[in-house]
């Protein structure tokens, strides 16, 4: 019973979504949608999905591991689920409060939802700033490169964020490890990068989604 109720809010919320998208309008307009380009969009999400999983994996297991890719997977889903509904950085809190109830390991699981937000808002970033910079729109390079440095800065200097207050707030009742906070918020160099690179990866999927989808209504936009 639970899982055809489950089913039927995600119909809704589909439904819903798709009438605010103004699908229904189409017709008026004259547009078919394709049913061809849509398809293709629909193919990639799960590997975009699936890339992000892997990405916060990727944080999360460091130092001890402490879920399987399925249970990462099922994790950013849930993750998306809540975006639907709460602000990004809201339905990421939310995200790590139902993972540390789920699965425990509070202090990995806060901090590494965190640190893979900020990895994501610097890949974007970056590749915001190659499009200002090929574009000739300096002032929003500029504000490319303030941006991607904020998002750098609590991996220079895991100090700057208030950790404990995070735990306290997504995880009552548990007692923070000072050094497992460490750990985990101060990920190698080289892990580092090959987030960034994934992430990077789940971004052009992202955009290829967009993309797909702005063909399927007919709005011929340039890929680049």
């Amino acid at each position: 019973m639970l899982r055809f109720l489950r089913l039927a809010v995600a119909l809704g919320l589909v439904s819903f979504l798709a009438w605010r998208s103004g699908l229904g309008s189409l017709s008026q307009t004259g547009t078919a949608l394709s049913g061809w380009w849509l398809l293709v969009a629909l193919l990639i999400l799960p590997f975009s999905i699936a890339i992000r999983a892997y990405n916060h994996a990727l944080l999360l297991n460091r130092p001890v591991p402490v879920l399987t890719f399925l249970e990462a997977l099922r994790l950013t889903l849930v993750g998306v689920a809540m975006s639907f509904m709460l602000p990004m950085g809201a339905a990421d809190l939310a995200k790590a409060h139902w993972g540390t109830k789920s699965h425990g390991n509070a202090e990995a699981m806060v901090v590494s939802t965190v640190l893979d937000r900020l990895t994501s808002l610097t890949a974007v970033v970056l590749m915001g700033l190659v499009g200002a910079v090929l574009t000739g729109r300096y002032v929003l390079a500029l504000v490319a490169i303030v941006a991607a440095l904020a998002t750098l800065a609590p991996f220079a200097a895991p100090g700057l964020v208030p950790w404990r207050l995070l735990l306290r707030v997504l995880a009552p009742g548990s007692a923070p490890s000072a050094e497992l906070i460490q750990d985990v918020s101060r990920p190698p160099v080289r892990l580092l990068l090959w987030v960034y690179v994934v992430s990077l990866a789940g971004w052009v999927c992202t955009f290829a989604i967009m993309w797909f989808t702005c063909l399927a209504v007919g709005a011929r936009v340039a890929p680049l």
